[in-house]
């Protein structure tokens, strides 16, 4: 009991879940929810049990606050940390959200109310400086009102899209993606989109591969830009080129096709709609975050009441008779 009542348990606890967390973004990796959980359950144990150990921690009100709501603290992260979600997705301009389609890492506790989730992206703009410098994202995305209706929103950066308590929040990865339409020999036809790496930082690499549904034929693209769409020296704003070309490869033979036309595969047929934008959003979600901003407000006020309370219990007229003895006898000087 002694052992975890101890300040020093607190202190190597403490020590734990912050080494943790500077790994985390010292190598721009995320640490396991379970591993940062475990000194943070650690912690709220210790502080429980420093609360029955320590008999002035009970009887003093202002303590037994303070120490219940930083246990309280401690319990709500590790649960935190068990139920957020860290998530990222790639949505091309004109398409629904498909929580199909993300790279997602849940907690151990969640219970992924991802698929209740519907927008729509609908078109952004990106502004940037001279120099590359990425500024402000305007991302306009199309929520269903419970009427049914469609209203639209504009995210960004620091201006989330708040859905369920997820948070998406646009990011600095974004590109191209190529609209396709293939028919089968039965003559049913597929539609979706092929992203490219993400423009400007991969200009020179913007291909990818796709394979025909009824073939095992890998298709090549490579998108052919006629120019750069920015310039490094002024100021430029992202937006789709309209001249775009779309090189495609089968069977080592090369076919350029520009938006509308149509060549065959195998015994079917490929149609290049048109090229659109995609855009990288980064998604949040921690159902314990307004709860610990709670439990420390609580804190402060019980550390306040505690401070309040010992400044009361010393006499104003003792301490400045205290004050003027030491000034007026050169000894205590």
């Amino acid at each position: 009991m002694k052992f975890l009542a101890s300040i020093w348990l607190t202190l190597i606890l403490l020590t734990i879940a912050a080494a943790l967390l500077l790994y985390s973004r010292m190598v721009d990796e995320t640490v396991s929810g379970k591993l940062i959980a475990m000194p943070l359950v650690g912690l709220c144990l210790n502080l429980m049990v420093a609360i029955v150990y320590n008999r002035k921690l009970r009887t003093q009100g202002g303590l037994l606050v303070f120490h219940l709501a930083l246990a309280a603290v401690a319990g709500l992260a590790a649960f935190g940390q068990l139920s957020a979600v860290i998530a990222s997705i790639e949505l091309t301009e004109g398409s629904e959200f498909d929580p199909n389609q993300i790279t997602v890492m849940n907690g151990s506790l969640n219970r992924d109310t991802l698929h209740r989730i519907r927008f729509i992206q609908g078109p952004f703009s990106i502004n940037y400086k001279p120099g590359m410098t990425r500024r402000e994202t305007y991302s306009t995305v199309k929520i269903q009102g419970p009427d049914g209706k469609w209203d639209e929103q504009i995210v960004g950066d620091h201006y989330p899209l708040i859905i369920n308590g997820y948070r998406f929040y646009t990011t600095s990865n974004k590109g191209f993606a190529t609209l396709l339409s293939y028919t089968d020999k039965a003559g049913q036809i597929s539609t979706g989109s092929v992203h490219f790496p993400g423009y400007p930082l991969n200009e020179a690499v913007q291909a990818n591969s796709w394979t025909a549904p009824d073939t095992a034929k890998t298709v090549a693209l490579w998108l052919e830009l006629s120019a750069p769409i920015y310039t490094e020296d002024a100021q430029w704003q992202f937006s789709v080129p309209k001249d775009a070309s779309l090189v495609v490869t089968v069977d080592d033979v090369r076919t350029t096709l520009l938006p509308g036309q149509v060549m065959p595969i195998g015994g079917g047929t490929l149609r290049y709609g048109e090229l659109r934008a995609w855009m990288g959003y980064g998604i949040y979600y921690n159902p314990a975050m307004s709860w610990i901003l709670a439990a420390s407000l609580v804190a402060v006020c019980g550390l306040g009441w505690h401070c309040f309370l010992k400044i009361r219990s010393t006499p104003w007229d003792a301490a400045q008779y205290s004050l003027k003895s030491s000034l007026e006898n050169p000894l205590n000087r």
